[in-house]
């Protein structure tokens, strides 16, 4: 159900068979003709609807969802705030040189020179908490454990890390830390997020500012390149009115028993959507992306809690965004599972996590170990290239 474009090839395959059917019919009974045509009439306005996306996808238009401009799925009552600029750096000059420092106070971005040496490869980690290893030294996460790894393996090449963990970070907020990454001319991204978007979309949605329904359309007009160029003809005033959320916003919506498990679906298609845009804008600079799935804890099965669901719907996110562009794809929580068996363990338990969620040393310290070897491959592949 998670599917949403509108010249999918399912769509194209059922149009084709439509009219095929509807052609062998008209010609074959005659008498049913005046039965058919009204019925091929109503056809036409789909048809010509996936047929203008065909023909605007063979001009090279993309959808607002796969570019930087503000979707109508993107109102400011589901996101954070819009704001120009950067959210993680900026340049500052001292010493007669040009630095990129930190501006966000709760990252771990170090302060490096705007102008890489040579033979020197920048790695950067997005994400939220979880990749900024809250709880622990910045030393311990797990993008410092795969570079040490890959520097012992290269000890003629600078490793440099860009620590672009934001602590709440949604994946809107990723979005924008990754561009700040490849202005810092990054050679490769690593993804790890996912879980806030899953909590609070279903939040802010549940307060009557928009229906999963009223999101499911938002989320279609994202991903069509005709709403794209209609709306690229709206006057600004209609769609601030058309983003703005609804009133009675404090009045929880009563959406029925499949409200929550629906909200949780769109929020999982925003965030894997938000990933492929930064996937494809990185991978036009040449810079390899590697996507992780996020790994959350196995409880016991009296557990209070248990976040099964919740853990389908990240590797799905990672895994979405690997099959639509090509990024390389890793399952961490498969990574740490097979340490756990390994070590005789039945599950991913709390020697991984320090709570549900967030990795402990001994998490972070296989995620990197696992991870680096991808990531020294396609460092190399981008260098020969």
């Amino acid at each position: 159900g998670l599917e949403v474009q509108l010249a999918s090839p399912a769509g194209l395959l059922g149009l084709a068979l439509f009219w095929a059917a509807w052609a062998v019919v008209a010609r074959a009974r005659p008498r049913w003709r005046r039965g058919l045509f009204p019925v091929g009439a109503v056809a036409i306005a789909p048809t010509g609807l996936v047929l203008a996306e065909l023909l605007l996808a063979a001009a090279g238009v993309q959808p607002l969802a796969w570019s930087g401009d503000e979707g109508w799925s993107e109102p400011i009552a589901l996101r954070c705030a819009k704001e120009g600029g950067s959210i993680l750096l900026e340049v500052a000059e001292k010493g007669g040189d040009d630095w990129l420092a930190v501006i966000n106070e709760g990252a771990r971005w170090q302060t490096l020179p705007r102008d890489k040496a040579p033979g020197t490869w920048r790695i950067a980690a997005l994400g939220e908490s979880s990749a900024q290893a809250a709880n622990y030294l910045a030393e311990e996460s797990f993008l410092a454990v795969l570079a040490a790894r890959i520097q012992q393996t290269h000890p003629d090449r600078r490793i440099e890390l860009l620590n672009g963990g934001i602590g709440g970070a949604i994946s809107d907020d990723v979005v924008r830390a990754g561009r700040d990454a490849l202005q810092a001319d990054a050679d490769l991204l690593i993804l790890y997020h996912g879980v806030n978007d899953l909590g609070r979309l279903e939040t802010l949605a549940s307060l009557r500012a928009f229906t999963p329904a009223q999101l499911s359309l938002r989320i279609l007009l994202d991903e069509s390149r005709v709403a794209r160029v209609l709306t690229d003809l709206l006057p600004d005033t209609l769609r601030a009115r058309w983003s703005a959320p609804q009133e009675g916003g404090a009045e929880l919506d009563r959406t029925g028993d499949d409200g929550g498990d629906r909200l949780l679906e769109l929020a999982a298609l925003r965030c894997t959507r938000n990933q492929q845009r930064l996937a494809r804008e990185a991978q036009a600079r040449g810079v390899p992306v590697v996507v992780v799935a996020q790994a959350m804890l196995e409880p016991p099965p009296d557990a209070e809690f248990d976040t099964e669901g919740k853990t389908a719907l990240l590797r799905w996110i990672a895994e979405e965004t690997a099959a639509r562009t090509g990024a390389t794809f890793v399952d961490g929580g498969a990574v740490l599972r097979a340490h756990a068996r390994a070590r005789g363990g039945e599950r991913l338990g709390e020697e991984y996590f320090w709570d549900d969620l967030h990795p402990s040393r001994l998490g972070h310290a296989v995620l990197g170990e696992a991870l680096a070897p991808t990531v020294q491959r396609l460092l190399l592949e981008a260098d020969a290239r």
